[in-house]
């Protein structure tokens, strides 16, 4: 008799966002091996009938909606993949006990997507796994590069999230050197691809990330990333290697920084489009969903 798929519950917060890509992804490699059904945190507010699923991955921690059914803490997997507990009033600020404690210990399972956020709540979790995000091929890839003179810098996300730091540490350190900073916000996906390609540096200036997609997306397309130590910057980027890690988060930093992309742009070129390929290699969903499978199968065990 052939065995019946698991089937899974993936609680995602709005359609078209963040989470929703990286699901759809899930399902396209690994419906082979289970049954995925979406539900999002829209109006009207869905049913999540727990005697339907195998397992319910809610995919925000910080989501209590989910509560209110009852689910047993057997069937509950959890994704862990932001540090805002750490700081945000909203949540916190929580030390990786604290956090634990109040948010996770519902849940059966816990995922992380950077092994920075792994380590630092890993000894407070009975069963925890480590998965890594992608990015679609199809989607984001390096174009015939047209650099103009000058050192080109980009940044993609939320510019009104403090988070971030885009107003008050990037743009000063791109101005103090006569430099602009292109920002984009809300661009569809081909748009945002052709936006990485004319770009030498993408940007990342925050207090903290988990696995920001804007940055394996950027790199896809041939960026040179110029980063605080957040997240999976140290997975991916070698300091002044394919990339520059900066020492500290502060506008005399980046200014550093740009000096030494503008001192070697050369250089930054060649090794941004170098960084496709290494991206290619390791953060391509095709390879990444497999963390995923793995992780499910951790979840699903007795």
């Amino acid at each position: 008799m052939k065995k019946k798929k698991p089937k899974i519950l993936l609680l995602i917060d709005k359609p078209d966002w963040a989470f929703d890509i990286c699901a759809s992804e899930y399902i396209k490699y690994l419906s082979n091996d289970f049954i995925f059904i979406k539900k999002f945190l829209v109006r009207p507010r869905p049913l999540l009938l727990s005697p339907q699923y195998d397992l319910i991955h809610v995919f925000w921690w910080g989501e209590t909606y989910y509560k209110r059914f009852h689910w047993p803490k057997s069937k509950i997997l959890k994704e862990v993949s932001s540090h805002r507990w750490e700081d945000d009033p909203r949540y916190g600020p929580c030390t990786p006990e604290e956090f634990a404690k109040k948010y996770l210990a519902d849940a059966g399972t816990i995922v992380c997507t950077s092994i920075k956020l792994f380590s630092k709540i890993e000894p407070f979790i009975p069963r925890i796994c480590l998965a890594n995000n992608g990015y679609s091929p199809q989607v984001f890839f390096l174009e015939q590069r047209k650099n103009p003179g000058t050192l080109s810098l980009c940044w993609v996300g939320n510019s009104n999230d403090t988070v971030k730091g885009i107003h008050d540490i990037l743009v000063p350190a791109a101005t103090e050197l006569k430099l602009t900073i292109d920002i984009a916000t809300n661009l569809p996906h081909e748009e945002l691809r052709e936006f990485y390609n004319v770009h030498d540096v993408i940007l990342v200036g925050s207090i903290h990330e988990a696995s920001p997609l804007t940055l394996i997306e950027a790199m896809a397309c041939g960026c040179f990333p110029v980063c605080t130590d957040v997240g999976i910057v140290s997975e991916l980027v070698n300091h002044k290697q394919n990339g520059y890690i900066v020492e500290e988060r502060s506008v005399e930093a980046f200014i550093k920084a740009f000096v030494w992309c503008s001192d070697n742009i050369d250089f930054v070129r060649k090794q941004g489009i170098q960084n496709a390929s290494l991206v290619y290699e390791k953060r391509r969903w095709e390879v990444c969903a497999e963390s995923f499978r793995q992780m499910y199968k951790e979840a699903l065990l007795p």
